[in-house]
């Protein structure tokens, strides 16, 4: 017992041990991405790859002794054959085989996983190749609104100074108003002035207007007593006359000189109101100038804001192009590496498929018989139907999940269903898928290009079975293809017959 025990640790134990460390080692030269999923693939290959050969050499010895015991037994040599030794050893054998038959449809799932993997490797590669190209593109952008941030940079500059110029415009238009109003003022004063002057000269004329009207009286009273004098007063009689024409010169004068002050007097009320008005209007301009100074110290400061917060845009802008091409250049370098992982790995899932298939009891059975074919196709027609139902062709997710659901509880020997819109994505999967696109699996892109699709007999990583998928394309009313509806059927109760060790 404990040499069979200590055999199965050499056999199953310290391959799974060494399998590990195969898929670790390789691990630290492999970017990050891939290196855990890729690492973990790996040491389960090589340490099933490692326990497949142990079983196979202890196939061959078991078959070995069998055979010697057989040909001593045909030989006569009955006395030496042990039979009970030799049922052990046909129990041990079938033991045996049962364990390379459970090796085996774990390789298949295996190699699914990995050939899953590896899909999914290629799937997030271009995904990844379209984000670069959009990176780029991006980035482009990015430098066209650093070029515009620059630009923009410099136009508040020269707003700026524009601004400025504009201030000192308006500080000398400020200035010179304040001239004209002091001149203003002074004028005003020199017009009250003048008004003053003009007043007095008028009433230095009304006295001299008094006074030719008095010398006038005197002269006519000089003539009427020249008269009464009659020869004695000849003489003064002529000075009368004359006395008379000065006053009468005298009144004409001061006439027309009060005519004169009157108009002074207008014009000088005139220029007063002038005056008044301008310096009201001077008043008012300068108020507004004073507005417009405020309004220009609040552009002033705008501009100056929106340089500062442009430059700071600039700023950020170039830290995150700096940061966006590193990253670029990350994942580009890591393409390279993705690359040859995602091929390392297809070739190892062809070689798994390889080696679980030779020498697999069950590929005797990969032929259809009539039951299968018979049971596959009573799928198919009821895929069929679903697929003409109009919960169906609405690609609503709550719709099929209702449908499919229910239709699935239904049914017997169906372990999934599960359907796909045109660009691969999942509408409804019952369990829940493991990938997020189906684009790159062959039922998927079969029922895309119109055909009914039957798989190939694999191993379900659900149920570890046997099952076969089939995907049909979802029209809609005008006949296009729209979708993919899909199930997987297991074939475990037809193929429980052909697994048996014969």
């Amino acid at each position: 017992m404990e040499k069979k025990t200590g055999s199965a640790v050499t056999r199953f134990v310290l391959p799974v041990i060494f399998g590990g460390l195969a898929g670790i080692i390789p691990g630290w030269w492999w970017p990050l991405p891939v290196a855990v999923p890729a690492g973990t693939f790996l040491g389960a290959l090589v340490a099933t790859a490692v326990v497949t050969s142990n079983c196979r050499r202890e196939n061959r010895r078991l078959l070995g002794k069998l055979a010697a015991g057989i040909k001593s037994r045909r030989a006569g040599k009955e006395a030496e054959v042990d039979l009970p030794a030799v049922h052990d050893l046909w129990q041990e054998i079938k033991e045996q085989v049962d364990r390379a038959r459970i090796l085996s449809r774990d390789y298949r799932v295996t190699a699914e996983q990995v050939s899953a993997a590896v899909e999914q490797m290629s799937l997030v590669s271009r995904n990844a190749r379209q984000a670069v190209a959009t990176f780029q593109k991006l980035q482009e952008a990015a430098m066209a609104i650093s070029g515009l941030g620059q630009e923009l940079g410099r136009e508040a500059e020269a707003n700026r100074r524009l601004v400025e110029k504009c201030r000192e415009v308006l500080q000398r238009v400020l200035e010179a108003i304040n001239r004209i109003r002091s001149d203003s003022s002074r004028v005003a004063g020199e017009i009250g002035t003048l008004s003053q002057a003009v007043n007095q000269v008028d009433e230095i004329v009304a006295s001299i207007g008094q006074i030719s009207q008095h010398t006038r009286l005197l002269s006519l009273n000089a003539a009427i007593e020249a008269a009464r004098a009659g020869e004695h007063g000849r003489g003064f009689t002529i000075v009368a006359g004359e006395v008379k024409k000065l006053s009468d010169r005298t009144q004409q004068a001061v006439e027309r000189t009060g005519a004169i002050l009157e108009g002074i007097k207008e014009k000088v009320v005139q220029v007063a109101l002038q005056i008044r008005a301008g310096e009201e209007g001077i008043a008012a301009g300068v108020e507004e100038a004073g507005h417009i100074r405020e309004s220009i110290a609040d552009i002033e400061r705008g501009v100056a804001g929106m340089s500062r917060r442009v430059g700071e845009a600039y700023q950020e802008i170039d830290s995150y192009l700096q940061q966006m091409g590193a990253a670029v250049e990350v994942l580009e370098n890591s393409f390279a590496s993705i690359q040859n992982v995602g091929e390392l790995l297809a070739g190892v899932a062809a070689l798994v498929e390889k080696n679980a298939a030779a020498g697999d009891p069950e590929e005797e059975a990969g032929k259809l018989n009539e039951s299968e074919k018979m049971h596959m196709e009573q799928v198919m027609e009821a895929l069929r139907e679903l697929a003409a139902r109009p919960e169906i062709q609405t690609l609503d997710p709550a719709a099929h999940g209702a449908l499919l659901q229910d239709w699935l509880a239904r049914q017997t020997g169906i372990e999934a269903v599960y359907s796909n819109r045109s660009d691969g994505t999942f509408i409804f999967s019952q369990p829940p898928a493991a990938l997020a696109n189906a684009r790159i699996r062959p039922w998927w892109q079969k029922a895309m290009a119109g055909e009914e699709y039957f798989s190939p007999v694999y191993i379900s990583a659900i149920t570890r079975q046997p099952c076969r998928t089939l995907s049909l394309p979802i029209r809609d009313e005008a006949g296009q293809i729209i979708g993919v509806l899909a199930a997987d059927i297991t074939l475990n109760s037809q193929w429980d017959g052909c697994m048996e060790i014969k």
